[in-house]
């Protein structure tokens, strides 16, 4: 049986991209499918961030392109590109309960109460925090505010999930929980390896 070449669903093409005098990515390409999860490691200021920001589009490439899903995102908008980001700072409203803070952004797309909170409650159970749902994250430890934060990006139906440094200690069934849903990619910024920055992958068979 002959298989078939599964399309990339984030291309990577030839990036560079400069602060200054100070060269931090060059001649970056990288393809990634459907469901798989992909680390980037390397030293601090190797350039894992900065990668992160020009494939949200918080920064924008000295050179190359970026494709996501066939079409072409580093010439567009932040806000029109499908991407989630999960920086490392998790900026969770004070104010609001754990639950509260993920319907924000749904209810902020004219999603309807009901159907917010039942999505809001869906990525929670991802993330094993169902049972914080009316905690103020004040009352949540580090690891369990990242995973609001990391609930947070679940809840929307963006093709890819981006995760800065501190995520690529997010537990496996966390990180899964990223991939399997809805088969999106998934990138992790690690930092604790040193060296050039170098991406690692691992694809998941279960078909889960």
């Amino acid at each position: 049986m002959t298989g078939t070449t599964q399309p990339a669903l984030l291309s990577i093409r030839s990036v560079r991209k400069s602060f200054g005098e100070h060269e931090v990515l060059r001649d970056i390409s990288l393809e990634i499918k459907a469901g798989e999860f992909i680390t980037i490691l390397g030293e601090s200021g190797s350039g894992k961030t900065t990668l992160l920001r020009l494939i949200a589009g918080f920064e924008q490439s000295d050179m190359g392109e970026i494709w996501l899903a066939g079409e072409r995102i580093d010439t567009v908008p932040p806000y029109r590109r499908r991407v989630n980001t999960v920086f490392q700072q998790y900026a969770l409203f004070p104010h609001l309960s754990v639950l509260e803070n993920i319907m924000y952004g749904l209810r902020a797309d004219g999603v309807a109460a009901g159907d917010a909170r039942e999505r809001a409650g869906q990525a929670l159970a991802l993330v094993k925090m169902e049972g914080r749902a009316q905690a103020s994250p004040s009352r949540l430890s580090g690891g369990q505010q990242q995973r609001v934060a990391l609930a947070r990006a679940l809840r929307s139906e963006s093709r890819r999930r981006v995760l800065s440094p501190r995520s690529a200690g997010v537990p496996d069934a966390g990180r899964s929980s990223l991939v399997h849903p809805s088969q999106s990619t998934a990138i992790a910024m690690g930092q604790r390896v040193p060296g050039r920055c170098s991406p690692t992958r691992s694809t998941d068979s279960s078909g889960r």
